[in-house]
């Protein structure tokens, strides 16, 4: 059975910026929740994929 979860709800949870935590898992691969602020320094994964979905505001990764 999958278990549902609310993001808004979780992110209600998160007090502070650049904290990642850790609200599932898919195939062997945490699924992460961070609240960011200001620049985003975009980075590269040379063995994983990384998804970016952002809930509110913008995001420009170059």
């Amino acid at each position: 059975m999958i278990e549902k979860i609310s993001i808004h709800g979780k992110l209600k949870l998160i007090g502070s910026f650049w904290d990642p935590k850790i609200i599932g898992g898919l195939n062997g691969q945490h699924i992460k929740l961070v609240k960011f602020s200001g620049e985003f320094d975009g980075h590269k994964h040379d063995n994983e994929d990384e998804m970016l979905m952002v809930v509110k505001g913008s995001l420009k990764y170059s």
